[in-house]
């Protein structure tokens, strides 16, 4: 029997694990929190921070692993490095470091000839004033090694605004610099890829909701895209060339841009599945492909089945109630018996605090729901959002 090593089992990931018993492994997940929700269905559970190296190489030598597995973008180096000791199949380490840092990944794409927005990397508030000058509002301003769940993104309409942003997007930088870009208005979209010996498998292309600025978070993700034929072919060009400059021959990605009126303008890519289960379910929702099991089995170095077997709809769609105290989850519990609902759950528990959603982090549930085709997935999204599914106050 073969050993996966999981980093990462919270909700979004935890569903993983049943992907990898069904393909026949053992697996060993690694999570910092003693008392994650993956655990009890994981074969052997290990407590470690998955960016601490040491000892998740540590773990992976006593377990004998045969492939290693990172779900966010806290565990991809940490996989880089440990595959690379264990000569495991994975991304090397220097493809990771561009993938998750925004100014070596525009660096590599502006070099490359990709969609970058216009751009100036900063360290002070001073400095990004003046880039913005050059390049005009609106800009973004971005912390440029802080990926994933729009941590420290936030819009800038005019100089006054952008000098009261400045800190708070500064704090989320490791190390001190934000970029300042062009804010790309049009339509916003995912994209979820295979690299497999450097050919760039597109497998799923999605239309985003978001919610309002100044902040950039994800309200709703869905499947699949209403873009037409000639779009896609544009955004299926601009992501493989993205995803080659960064140099991922071989692995998952996720690259989000927007369709501007110029064409499509690249925001990130990084060397993962989409997270909030698009990686373990939607995709395969959608499309037939099963996105989680193919990745593992070319992990693993067995062949892999990209065609797709289905054409359907699903909308994963993020719950935001308003700031206060959890007072109940009733309407959790009442949405998953709805049929169109694949999931539903909360992130939080009866009492905690649901704050401003200025990133990721701040939502407090997802659902899941899926249709034959778009229109009725959209139908089935807006109904969910209608209801109260966690009341605060």
């Amino acid at each position: 029997m073969k050993t996966l090593l999981l980093l990462g089992g919270s909700h979004f990931y935890r569903p993983l694990i049943a992907k990898a018993h069904e393909l026949g492994l053992r697996v060993v997940l690694v999570d910092k929190n003693p008392n994650v929700v993956g655990r009890s269905e994981a074969d052997v559970f290990e407590q470690a921070d998955i960016i601490d190296t040491d000892a998740v190489l540590a773990v992976a030598r006593n377990y004998l692993v045969d492939a290693i597995l990172p779900v966010n973008d806290w565990g991809v180096a940490t996989a880089s490095t440990v595959a690379a000791q264990l000569g495991l199949r994975g991304t090397p380490t220097d493809v990771v470091d561009a993938a998750s840092n925004k100014r070596l990944m525009r660096e590599r794409w502006r070099d490359a000839g990709c969609a970058n927005p216009a751009y100036e990397v900063t360290s002070t508030s001073d400095e990004a004033v003046n880039a913005a000058r050059v390049i005009g509002y609106p800009i973004m301003l971005k912390a440029s090694d802080n990926m994933g769940a729009s941590r420290g993104v936030v819009r800038s309409l005019d100089e006054a605004e952008l000098q009261r942003q400045y800190a708070y997007c500064k704090g989320f930088s490791r190390d001190g610099t934000v970029l300042v870009e062009r804010c790309a208005e049009g339509s916003e979209h995912s994209i979820e890829a295979l690299s497999i010996n450097g050919e760039v498998h597109i497998l799923a292309i999605s239309d985003k909701v978001k919610l309002p600025y100044p902040y950039r978070v994800d309200k709703a993700v869905l499947y699949p895209t209403r873009l037409d034929a000639a779009r896609q072919a544009r955004i299926r060009k601009t992501v493989e060339r993205a995803v080659k400059a960064l140099g991922i021959v071989d692995g998952p990605s996720h690259t989000e841009l927007s369709f501007t009126a110029e064409g499509p303008v690249l925001f990130e890519t990084a060397c993962r599945g989409g997270g909030g289960r698009i990686f373990s379910d939607i995709v395969f929702l959608v499309t037939g492909v099963d996105y989680a099991k193919e990745t593992l089995k070319h992990l693993l170095g067995q062949p892999v089945s990209l065609r797709p077997t289905r054409h359907a709809a699903a909308a994963l769609g993020f719950i935001t109630p308003p700031p206060g105290r959890i007072l109940d989850l009733d309407g959790v519990e009442e949405a998953t018996r709805l049929p169109y609902v694949f999931a539903c759950e909360s992130l939080k528990a009866i009492g905690e605090t649901v704050t401003e959603v200025k990133s990721g982090g701040n939502r407090a549930g997802y659902y899941i729901v899926t249709a034959e085709t778009r229109d009725d997935v959209e139908r089935c999204f807006e109904e969910m959002e209608q209801k109260t599914l966690i009341r605060t106050g």
